[in-house]
């Protein structure tokens, strides 16, 4: 199963809340073509667990399938469910606006928290 285009996806019925999540510098190495970071990914699965938030692509790992299936396959790898959409991209410097922009898409306004 795919993730839903570019700029889609609800999160799910009575979820607390969503986490917009970036992966360079954060899950993944900045630079080069290291691994994911378990110690880093360890930290994500306790927060989505203790939270129950959706996750939702804020990254530019969003603007290919393969790399947000890469994604998706490492969040099943420590148990999480898969993003449930993905940001829209307006371009370099632009991420808050992004945010604001899938926060105010369709069937959204049921989102009282986000991070």
């Amino acid at each position: 199963g795919g993730m839903a285009p570019r700029g889609a996806g609800r999160p799910s019925q009575g979820s607390p809340g969503v986490l917009f999540l970036d992966v360079d510098g954060v899950l993944h190495p900045l630079t080069g073509v290291g691994r994911f970071h378990p110690g880093c990914m360890a930290q994500l699965q306790r927060i989505v667990e203790a939270t129950g938030v959706d996750i939702v692509l804020s990254s530019s790992w969003r603007q290919s399938a393969a790399t947000t299936r890469i994604v998706n396959e490492e969040l099943a790898r420590y148990g999480l469910a898969a993003c449930v959409g993905a940001t829209p991209a307006f371009g370099l410097g632009s991420r808050s606006s992004e945010i604001l922009a899938w926060l105010d898409g369709p069937g959204r306004g049921g989102v009282a928290r986000w991070v």
